[in-house]
């Protein structure tokens, strides 16, 4: 809100619509994540945690069909200034939108996550579907679709959503891990970091290559509310980053060594960050809020 606020003033609707959008982001890619994190690792976890991610599972599915619902109703009263709910021409023409299309995949990969967890023995199949709909729903949308190079932009998009919910859906089971068991959370870490550090490598790459695009150059980065806005996310996330960092090179350690409080500092400092990455979000917010196009490569067709 902040940023979007330095290119106009904002209404109450647009405002609520900004942290509406970050709620959703935060449950639609948070219950795609812990759905990634149920197929690779759940099997690590003991069984009681197990049924904890299913119920994280089907309570993020619901929850988050239940805020895409009330995130479109608020962008019906930003395109109709409060004045009505009910249009059904505006409402027929934002449903054949992209925003109706986005809507719809969301709701589906949604649907087949609530699926997921409420089958003790899920498919894994039924959690790739999952995934695929909700990190579809946001290609169908937003600056992928309106700047060029569209392709190479959605291409982007997708690896970045693939990487931020892998990390970001990982962190609860994470943290109950190393508070539940300090034995079973240093295996189960271990094997999770080797594939994260690769996976987070794509995710800093693929941000940096898709800002370069839309930015445009470093005058834009300094001197503009989205540039503004970029470097308030790319802050955010360096101290997740950093975040990463200390548990990798200090709190691993003392977990894999059996430290007294090690599990518990370990889950602390999770949570910590996880409550980061619902800042990230919100920044990402506002960079859908604030457009570049007064410098970004707009779409002609």
């Amino acid at each position: 809100m902040i940023f979007a606020s330095l290119q106009g003033w904002l209404s109450f609707w647009e405002a609520l619509a900004i942290v509406f959008r970050a709620l959703v982001y935060a449950t639609t890619l948070g219950t795609a994540g812990l759905m990634l994190f149920a197929v690779g690792f759940g099997h690590q976890l003991p069984e009681t945690l197990r049924a904890r991610l299913r119920g994280w599972i089907l309570g993020g599915a619901l929850l988050g069909i239940a805020i895409s619902a009330a995130a479109l109703v608020i962008r019906m009263a930003v395109l109709t200034e409060g004045e009505s709910f009910t249009d059904a021409t505006i409402w027929g023409m934002m449903m054949a939108s992209p925003v109706g299309h986005s809507f719809y995949l969301s709701v589906i990969g949604l649907a087949l996550a609530a699926t997921f967890a409420a089958r003790r023995r899920a498919a894994p199949v039924l959690a790739v579907m999952s995934v695929l709909l909700v990190v579809m729903s946001y290609a169908a949308i937003g600056h992928s679709l309106t700047y060029e190079p569209r392709l190479i932009l959605a291409a982007l998009l997708v690896l970045h959503l693939l990487a931020v919910l892998f990390w970001v859906g990982s962190l609860p089971p994470l943290a109950w891990a190393a508070r539940h068991d300090a034995r079973i959370a240093a295996p189960l870490i271990k094997d999770w970091a080797r594939i994260a550090q690769w996976i987070v490598g794509g995710l800093v790459l693929s941000g940096l290559i898709a800002s370069w695009y839309l930015v445009g150059g470093l005058n834009q980065l300094l001197t503009t509310p989205y540039g503004w806005a970029k470097l308030a996310k790319v802050a955010l996330v360096g101290v997740m980053l950093g975040f990463a960092a200390w548990h990798k090179l200090w709190l691993t350690p003392a977990l894999n060594a059996g430290a007294p409080g090690s599990g518990e500092r370990f889950a602390r400092s999770i949570w910590i960050e996880a409550a980061v990455a619902l800042a990230v979000f919100l920044a990402v917010a506002e960079l859908v809020a604030v457009s570049p196009e007064d410098y970004g490569h707009l779409a002609t067709s």
